[in-house]
């Protein structure tokens, strides 16, 4: 991983204990800040039949430096954009670089 590849700041984020609030939300803390890079990989879009919105999927491949403990439990906030882990990938087994398949899921 090339220093001027990881550019982005981003805010990797582990769901609270405790779960979820009082009215059924999950809350979030945050885990860690660090440089990333976020790249699109690639993009679909559906329309909810019950409610008629509008739903776009985007897949993005993360990449940070290793830091220990990341799960796919875990979330990546940049700015106001979320991103959902679907699976951090520690490359080659050698604690140097994490890959991280995400989901920003966006409603229009």
């Amino acid at each position: 991983m090339r220093a001027g590849d990881i550019r982005h700041r981003v805010v990797i984020q582990k769901q609270d204990d405790a779960g979820s609030n009082w009215n059924g939300a999950k809350t979030w803390s945050t885990y860690a800040p660090v440089w990333a890079s976020v790249k699109p990989v690639s993009g679909t879009e559906a329309v909810d039949g019950d409610t008629k919105k509008a739903q776009s999927n985007i897949t993005h491949i993360i990449g940070i430096r290793y830091i220990r403990g990341i799960k796919p439990s875990m979330r990546v906030l940049w700015g106001r954009r979320i991103f959902k882990f679907k699976a951090p990938l520690n490359t080659d087994e050698r604690n140097r670089e994490i890959k991280i398949d995400a989901t920003e899921e966006t409603d229009t």
